[in-house]
């Protein structure tokens, strides 16, 4: 029987699985809306390293998920610039993730 230990199994997946870097642009100010954004670097997780809440969501709901991996202030950030969860998801899957990344299982 082959032993397998969580926590090495875990830091293997952290060494070949890196974060993406996504840079943001800046949002000009929009009344009522927001006050602008500048230009910022963000890290998403890669999704091998997703938590499963976010695995699921991102089969279920997309876009929840989306707003679960960016974090709220990025996540409107992104929205402001144009960014959709399939874009997101995109680039995940473009960086080496998960190949069914939110897609739902009828796709």
């Amino acid at each position: 029987m082959t032993k397998y230990y969580l926590n090495r199994e875990i830091e293997k997946a952290r060494a070949k699985h890196r974060p993406i870097e996504i840079v943001l642009p800046a949002v000009p100010p929009l009344a009522g809306q927001h006050d602008g954004y500048s230009e910022r670097t963000i890290e998403v997780p890669p999704a091998q390293l997703w938590p499963d809440e976010i695995s699921i969501a991102a089969q279920v709901n997309p876009v929840n998920a989306a707003r679960l991996l960016l974090g709220e202030d990025n996540a409107d950030h992104w929205r402001y610039a144009g960014g959709t969860a399939g874009v997101l998801f995109e680039i995940v899957r473009d960086a080496g993730g998960a190949g069914s990344v939110g897609e739902s299982s009828e796709s």
